[in-house]
């Protein structure tokens, strides 16, 4: 679950950047 939370952050960043 950590790591999902780690990969929802970095996506929500890419998509808004």
């Amino acid at each position: 679950m950590v790591l999902n939370v780690v990969l929802a952050g970095d996506f929500d960043c890419v998509r808004r950047p």
